[in-house]
C-alpha cells in the first residue's frame, strides 16, 4: 500500500512551487481531479480525464510491481525482443502519434513525424549496443517513476523508458498534463509487447506521495529546474536513486573564422525547433564582433523563410506555443529584458496574431545580470552577445547557472575542440546544432541536471551492482 506522512509546512510550500510552475490559477483547481486535452490553436477542450483515487493508484502498482519481478527474469534477449516489437507498434501507429502531437501541442507537422521516426530507429539502434558485459553481476531496482515534459511527447518516454525496461525495470508514466491522448496511446503501444509500462493521470501531491512509497524505486525526471530540485529533494530524503534532465540556456559560440551562412541556418533552426521549445535549444548567441554588421540581415533572412501557419500543415515550420500561459511567460520575460536595460530588441519577426505564439525574435545584451544567467525562455526569442577574445565567448558561455549543451562554429577544429573542453556542458557540438542519440549518454552540469539518460550509463542508473559470494 502507499505510505504517506503528516505533511510539514516546507511540504505545503514546495505543493504550491509544483503547483504554480505547471499551471494558471483555474488550471490547478482543475488538476486535483482531471486532466483537460486542449488544442492551443484552437483553445478548445477535447477530452478529460480524471486523476485515480488512492485505492485504485495502490493497486496498479502492486500489479506492476509483480510484473516487474517476472520482467527481470527474462533474458535480455528476450526484452530486446519486446522493445523491437514496441518500436514496429510506434511505426504502425505513426499517423496516430502525430494527428495527437498536432492537436494536444501543436508541434509542426513535419517535426512530429520526425520525432516519431526517431524513436523507431532509436530504439532498434539501441537493442544492437552490445550490453551483456554491462549488465553482468547488476539487477534492476524495480518499478522507476517517470514524470516526463509535453515538449517532446513520445521522444522523452522513450530515451528514458528504453533503457531502463531493457535492464529490467518497470516504468511507472506520469505524462505531462497536456499531452494525456497521446500519453495513453503511448502506454497501448508499449504494453502490446510488455506488462511493466503503465501511466496514471497524477497530480501534484500524488507525484510526491509516490516518491516516498516502497513500491517505488527510483525517479526519473526531465523538466524545470525549480520543480526537479523539489522533487531531487524529496528522493534524496527517502534515499532513492533518481536522474534529472532539467533546464538549459545553451550557448552557440560562432568563432571569427566560422562559415557564417552554415552558422546563420544552425543557430536558427536550432532556436525555432518545436515552437522555440526545447531544453537543448540555441537560447544564446555568442558572437564575433567581427560578423556584428552582416548578422541580423543574415539572420532575418534566415527566418523569414520559415513558414508560419497552422500545425497540421505540411509546409509550417513555426505554428504556435503549447498553452497561451506560455506566451504570457515568454513575453514577461522579453518586457523584463528591455525594461531593466539588461538588453536591447535588434529584431522581432511580423507574424499573425495569436494567444499562444510568440514570434521569432533577438535581443543584444547589454549587461550580464540575473536574467541573462537565470532565465530560460520557452520560445524562439535568441539572446545575442558579441565578444573578441575566446576567453571573452567563454566566460560568457559559462555565465549561467546551466549546463546542458553547446555548440562551437569555427573552421578550425582543433581549435573548436579547445572551446568546447573549456565550456561546462555535458554536450557541445561542433559545427552543429545539439541532439540527443539514445546510444550515447546525456546529463547536465550544474542546474541543468544530475545523472545520466540513454546511452550505456542510462543503462545502469537504475540498476544495482551485487555481489553473490
Amino acid at each position: 500500500m502507499l505510505e504517506y506522512r503528516k505533511k510539514t509546512c516546507q511540504d505545503q510550500g514546495q505543493k504550491q512551487i509544483l503547483e504554480s510552475s505547471f499551471m494558471s490559477h483555474n488550471e490547478k483547481v482543475f488538476m486535483k481531479t482531471e486532466y483537460r486535452s486542449l488544442n492551443p490553436e484552437t483553445l478548445m477542450v477535447h477530452a478529460r480525464f480524471k486523476v485515480p483515487d488512492l485505492k485504485a493508484l495502490s493497486q496498479h502498482l502492486e500489479h506492476l510491481e509483480k510484473a516487474q519481478r517476472t520482467w527481470q527474469e527474462r533474458s535480455l534477449v528476450e526484452r530486446k525482443a519486446a522493445l523491437l516489437n514496441v518500436a514496429t507498434e510506434i511505426e504502425l501507429s505513426l499517423g496516430q502519434l502525430v494527428d495527437l502531437m498536432i492537436l494536444e501541442i501543436a508541434k509542426p507537422r513535419k517535426e512530429a513525424e520526425a520525432e516519431v521516426r526517431k524513436c523507431i530507429q532509436s530504439i532498434r539502434d539501441f537493442c544492437e549496443l552490445e550490453m551483456d558485459s554491462v549488465l553482468e553481476s547488476r539487477e534492476a531496482l524495480g518499478v522507476v517513476l517517470a514524470v516526463m515534459p509535453w515538449n517532446f511527447p513520445l521522444w522523452q518516454v522513450v530515451r528514458s523508458a528504453v533503457p531502463l525496461l531493457i535492464a529490467g525495470n518497470a516504468y511507472l508514466l506520469k505524462h505531462s498534463e497536456l499531452v494525456p491522448q497521446t500519453s495513453l496511446l503511448i502506454e497501448e503501444l508499449f504494453k502490446k509487447h510488455l506488462s511493466v509500462f503503465r501511466q496514471e493521470f497524477l497530480s501534484h501531491e500524488q507525484v510526491s506521495e509516490l516518491i516516498k512509497s516502497s513500491q517505488i524505486a527510483g525517479l526519473t525526471f526531465t523538466g524545470s529546474t525549480q520543480v526537479g530540485r523539489i522533487l531531487a529533494q524529496k528522493a534524496a530524503f527517502e534515499m532513492k536513486p533518481s536522474v534529472f534532465e532539467l533546464g538549459g540556456s545553451d550557448p552557440y559560440v560562432v568563432m571569427e573564422d566560422a562559415d557564417l551562412g552554415l552558422a546563420v541556418r544552425n543557430l536558427v533552426k536550432a532556436r525555432s525547433q518545436n515552437n522555440g521549445q526545447s531544453c537543448l535549444a540555441a537560447k544564446r548567441w555568442i558572437v564575433h564582433e567581427s560578423f556584428r554588421k552582416d548578422w541580423i540581415s543574415r539572420v532575418a533572412a534566415e527566418w523569414e523563410q520559415y513558414q508560419v501557419g497552422e500545425a497540421q500543415e505540411k509546409t509550417t515550420d513555426l505554428s504556435v506555443l503549447a498553452h497561451p500561459r506560455f506566451r504570457e511567460k515568454a513575453d514577461r520575460q522579453v518586457d523584463a529584458f528591455l525594461r531593466s536595460g539588461q538588453g536591447s530588441l535588434l529584431y522581432r519577426q511580423s507574424v499573425p496574431e495569436h494567444p499562444s505564439r510568440v514570434p521569432p525574435q533577438v535581443i543584444q545584451v547589454c549587461e550580464v545580470k540575473n536574467l541573462y544567467r537565470d532565465e530560460e525562455i520557452f520560445a524562439p526569442v535568441a539572446l545575442l552577445s558579441w565578444f573578441q577574445t575566446e576567453q571573452e565567448a567563454l566566460s560568457l558561455a559559462n555565465g549561467t547557472v546551466y549546463g546542458l549543451g553547446a555548440a562551437v562554429f569555427s573552421q578550425d577544429r582543433e581549435r573548436a575542440l579547445a572551446l568546447a573542453r573549456g565550456i561546462q556542458a555535458g554536450a557541445v557540438f561542433i559545427n552543429d546544432f545539439v541532439k540527443s542519440d539514445l546510444r550515447v549518454a546525456l546529463g547536465g552540469r550544474k542546474y541543468s541536471g544530475r545523472g545520466y539518460e540513454m546511452g550505456l550509463q542510462g543503462l545502469i542508473e537504475f540498476t544495482a551492482l551485487k555481489w553473490v559470494k
